[in-house]
């Protein structure tokens, strides 16, 4: 499945490194994840909410299994956090744009993940709108 039809078929992200600095693509995401109607978790101990939105400590915290993980930090970072998760096959984890390397996405597939690398999700949503407009 392409990036724009998981965007169409899924509710609910949880983002790993989600930042309360307006600048940040973390921030970004979660904000205009929010504000296109889907379900986001936002995932930082150094913040209590984010964007008026509840943050957790970790994916273990989550009410529910998100659809979708996104990775936003640095590779390196990344790494770490991927070697910890213990989630469903169905979920699909996103590497946007300059949060991925090659060892991070041989990682993940070792571990049979779903990955989706060097996709920007506000991008994807932005073209899954326009298909929306088109039809």
């Amino acid at each position: 499945m392409n990036a724009v039809e998981i965007m169409k078929n899924t509710k609910s992200f949880a983002i790993i490194g989600a930042s309360a600095k307006e600048d940040s693509y973390g921030y970004k995401l979660v904000k205009n994840l929010t504000d296109v109607g889907y379900k986001v978790y936002p995932i930082n101990p150094k913040y209590p909410e984010i964007y008026e939105i509840k943050t957790y400590q970790g994916l273990g915290e989550l009410p529910e299994a998100p659809d979708n993980i996104v990775f936003a930090m640095s590779p390196h970072n990344n790494l770490k956090s991927l070697e910890n998760l213990n989630i469903e096959k169905t979920t699909y984890i996103w590497f946007p744009p300059e949060c991925w390397n090659d060892e991070l996405i041989v990682k993940a597939l070792e571990m049979n993940i779903q990955v989706l690398q060097d996709v920007c999700l506000i991008g994807t949503y932005l073209e899954l709108n326009a298909m929306k407009q088109i039809i």
